[in-house]
């Protein structure tokens, strides 16, 4: 499934990586990936014809220290909650 991968920057200087999947105006859904992983899970996981059939709209982020993300050096590894913009 084709994505739309980009990244932002914080207002601390970090990055954020994530992927948007599915329909542009469909309703949207967050995919937060597992330990060892990054937004690209979303596009094996979730098949395109359903993402259609239902109009959504994936947003996959990279989490802190993952894919496109910056780390974030006083969060623990599976803190992402606060880096959400």
């Amino acid at each position: 499934m084709k994505d739309t991968t980009t990244s932002i920057e914080l207002e601390d200087g970090r990055q954020i990586g994530f992927a948007e999947f599915g329909d542009p105006t469909g309703r949207p859904c967050f995919f937060v990936h597992g330990y060892s992983s990054s937004r690209s899970t979303a596009g094996w996981t979730m098949p395109g014809e359903l993402l259609e059939r239902h109009a959504s709209r994936i947003i996959a982020i990279d989490r802190p220290h993952y894919g496109l993300s910056s780390s974030h050096p006083a969060a623990p590894c599976g803190c992402c909650g606060r880096s959400a913009p």
